[in-house]
């Protein structure tokens, strides 16, 4: 089965965010922390849902879209475009401690990406 994977960054101070902080989040890091392997990785592609997006192929979670979430009310937002070509962006910082509320914008679904799953939580 194809699948996306994304990931969601928690910093102590999104007012302090350094550009080290966005550093280290590479795609072999990235998919390292995931227990992925690194981009050499054959990872899962295709499944019922077709070919993996380029961009997620082999594991990988493209970088070249970071959002910092942004403080609103009481809390933090931020905002993923979901179509064809997996979540965009692919990886979002938060500060802990902070309520956060992350809105899925769908362009268009299908079988791969109309399903968000949040393991550590095991929440769906």
């Amino acid at each position: 089965m194809g699948m996306i994977s994304s990931y969601i960054k928690v910093v102590p101070d999104l007012t302090r965010i350094a550009a080290a902080d966005l550093k280290q989040l590479s795609p072999d890091d990235l998919s390292t922390a995931l227990g992925q392997g690194g981009a050499g990785s054959t990872g899962s592609s295709g499944g019922c849902c077709g070919p993996t997006p380029a961009g997620f192929a082999g594991g990988k979670i493209p970088v070249n879209a970071i959002q910092v979430a942004r403080f609103a009310g009481e809390g933090q937002e931020a905002e993923v475009v979901v179509n064809d070509q997996g979540y965009t962006p692919a990886v979002i910082v938060v500060q802990k401690g902070v309520k956060a509320k992350i809105r899925f914008a769908p362009r268009s679904s299908n079988s791969c990406n109309y399903l968000v799953y949040f393991p550590s939580t095991r929440a769906a």
